[in-house]
């Protein structure tokens, strides 16, 4: 008989019969490999992607590109980063308080995003747009990444436990 499943703190959250941790946006049940640390993981991911970026620029305009990449890509990976430390310190306190830490930092978050773009913006005299948000964007769609990695490791687990 399987373990009954409990109720989770908030109804608009799904629980997996596999797995009694919740689905929301800092934890994936089937990533066995991070577990807690998503967040730090998808700011790693964002670093290493808005890096590429950068490279990439760097190959099709030179330095100028890249640097207005990365400084793009860092609009985005430096809040994300901080939004990561806020919700690792949160960890252990109240259920009930989690939406409310949750939500007010995306605002900061967001906020501070367009802060951070804004002042590359007023910070350099000529600006690649271009370049900017693509750096942005790319550090926005890189923790896309961990659905193929959790996807990858489920098969993993699932086709070592088979028994001949």
């Amino acid at each position: 008989m399987p373990a009954p499943m409990h109720r989770p703190p908030w109804p608009c959250v799904r629980v997996d019969a596999a797995c009694t941790k919740p689905y929301h946006a800092a934890s994936f049940c089937g990533l066995t490999l991070v577990r807690d640390r998503i967040a730090f993981v998808a700011v790693g991911l964002q670093a290493l992607a808005v890096l590429v970026c950068g490279l990439g620029a760097w190959a099709l305009g030179g330095w100028a590109e890249a640097r207005f990449a990365w400084l793009g890509g860092a609009a985005a990976v430096v809040p994300n980063g901080l939004f990561a430390v806020r919700l690792a310190l949160h960890r252990g306190q109240p259920a009930e308080t989690y939406p409310t830490v949750f939500l007010s930092g995306e605002l900061v978050k967001v906020l501070l995003s367009i802060a951070l773009l804004a002042l590359v913006g007023q910070s350099q005299a000529e600006i690649a747009w271009l370049a900017v948000l693509s750096g942005w964007i790319v550090a926005l769609q890189a923790p896309m990444l961990l659905l193929p990695i959790s996807w990858w490791q489920e098969r993993r687990s699932a086709s070592s436990k088979t028994v001949f």
